[in-house]
């Protein structure tokens, strides 16, 4: 009998046994055991897939944010908007935000274009860029700095300003930060720029990108031929609506000419403008009436040559910025003359000086040169509803003129009034130490006090809130210094009791001294300590 069948494959058993054995029977009935519970298994997997389908089909899974409408996600898109790069990053999560990203314009209203600092910008980028903003108003930065030019990377900015070109009708903000060889290329063709809000030229670079010296730039002359394409004025109409200009290192009389077409211009920021040369001044001058509100003027000389052309009637906020240490005399009578032809109720006005190498600055010329008491008096006299004052000064040099005029009062109906500066509200003191003997707190009689015109203090300003304090200490900044004098004293404690101006001095340093040379003084049953708060 052959019994061959009932040997299985896996089974131990040799070929001379006839029947396999017992352990070999089991193990053959396990593997069929194993072998029908995989095709259960497999079934079980494959209904579970069936059941989790219909169960997604039913009930959503996904993101909250998925659920939301496109409108709702755009709306917080926008509110995510952080630099230049977050409408591509929000664009690379998945294809629902691209989709989203892509069809919210709002993201692609700010456009920043910068050579020099990472990787530049492309045409096909921009292109891309501008029709997603679709009818958007856009914010354009420009800027092209330290790099090395070559003709494919000129051929490539100026493709990239052609693309702006076709867009010019909806520019609302426009900032160029680069050489003055590309900036004719900008222009509105036969668009009008009626959208245009704020303009910004920063053009200090030759087309090289090598920084020009400031004795060569008059040299380079910004005509109005390359000005009037920037700004299209082509008719006065063009940049009706043009309400925030910024010119740097123009010429003059291309500064006057933006001027005298932007009619509507409410902000003026004019950096180190260009004189074309003596004999181009028209005596008297050409005046131009503006609605300008704020005006500021940066340099460090050649100001008062824009005022000459100036009338503003609705001036509230004047800030002169000088580079150079000291005013010059012949300055501060042109602004005096400024306001009174302009008859503007000015409310807010600045006298700056930034932080300059003092010791190479100061000599004996800027000395004789200051401004004097009858300089600073008449200055004032046209500030009659002036409330905030932003003064930089050299202690002890000019501080006789810089307040004197403060002290002068006369009798109302038996009481003292001002007459200088009778609206003032606020003093903001830059004070610049020049002389180590000198000591920061000398200046607190000078203000409104007896020092330099003999007055007692008592001179009456009842709208005086507050006076903040920045101390500068120019050739020994960390030099020690002594106690508070006893006349110091007395006129610090006056103003916090007498005119109840409150303080605040910038410096923590200059501030817990105050406080401990009052705590002194106080123990010697002269005064009360004073209330000092540090910004």
């Amino acid at each position: 009998m052959n019994t061959r069948h009932y040997i299985t494959e896996k089974s131990l058993c040799g070929p001379s046994d006839p029947y396999p054995c017992g352990p070999c029977q089991k193990l053959t009935q396990m593997d069929k055991k194993i072998h029908k519970a995989a095709i259960a298994l497999a079934a079980l997997k494959q209904e579970r897939q069936r059941l989790q389908q219909q169960a997604h089909q039913k009930h959503t899974h996904e993101p909250f944010i998925y659920q939301l409408p496109s409108e709702i996600v755009s709306a917080i898109f926008e509110l995510c908007l952080l630099n230049q790069r977050t409408p591509l990053a929000l664009s690379t999560v998945c294809r629902t935000w691209r989709n989203i990203a892509y069809s919210t314009p709002q993201l692609w209203e700010k456009l920043s274009l910068q050579w020099g600092l990472e990787r530049p910008p492309t045409p096909s980028l921009v292109k891309k860029w501008i029709g997603r903003a679709s009818e958007c108003l856009l914010n354009i930065r420009f800027s092209v700095a330290n790099i090395r030019f070559n003709q494919e990377t000129a051929d490539s900015i100026i493709q990239i300003i052609d693309i702006l070109n076709q867009r010019s009708h909806l520019w609302k903000n426009l900032t160029y930060d680069g050489p003055l060889g590309f900036l004719p290329n900008f222009s509105s063709g036969n668009q009008n720029l009626s959208q245009l809000r704020t303009l910004d030229i920063r053009s200090c670079s030759q087309y090289d990108g090598r920084p020009l010296d400031l004795c060569c730039r008059p040299l380079l002359r910004l005509s109005i031929a390359s000005l009037n394409p920037t700004l299209a004025m082509t008719t006065d109409s063009n940049c009706i609506n043009l309400i925030h200009l910024k010119l740097e290192d123009v010429l003059i009389s291309d500064c006057i000419e933006a001027l005298r077409r932007a009619h509507n211009l409410e902000k003026c920021i004019l950096q180190r403008p260009r004189r074309d040369g003596i004999n181009d001044l028209q005596s008297p001058p050409p005046i131009i009436e503006s609605k300008i509100r704020y005006l500021e003027l940066i340099d460090d000389g050649d100001l008062y040559h824009i005022l000459a052309y100036l009338t503003c009637s609705s001036l509230k906020n004047l800030v002169i910025n000088r580079s150079s240490i000291t005013i010059c005399t012949v300055e501060l009578p042109v602004v005096a003359e400024f306001l009174r032809r302009s008859g503007c109720l000015l409310e807010d006005f600045s006298l700056l000086n930034p932080e300059t190498s003092y010791s190479s600055n100061y000599d004996d010329d800027s000395i004789n040169d200051l401004p004097d008491f009858n300089t600073f008096a008449s200055l004032y006299r046209e500030m009659p509803a002036l409330e905030h004052l932003r003064l930089s000064f050299v202690f002890p040099m000019s501080t006789r003129h810089v307040f004197a005029p403060l002290t002068e009062f006369s009798m109302v109906n038996g009481e003292q009034r001002p007459q200088c500066l009778p609206s003032l509200r606020s003093l903001t003191l830059h004070v610049q130490t020049w002389n180590e003997e000198a000591s920061e707190w000398q200046i607190f009689p000078y203000i409104f006090g007896t020092r330099s015109s003999g007055h007692t203090m008592d001179v009456h300003r009842p709208l005086l809130q507050s006076i903040s304090l920045d101390f500068d200490t120019i050739f020994h900044p960390y030099f020690s210094r002594s106690g508070i004098d006893e006349e110091s004293m007395k006129a610090i404690l006056w103003l916090r009791d007498a005119a109840g101006v409150n303080w605040k001095i910038t410096e923590s340093y200059y501030c817990d001294l105050l406080a401990v040379e009052v705590e002194r003084y106080r123990r010697k049953g002269t005064a009360d300590s004073p209330t000092v708060t540090s910004s």
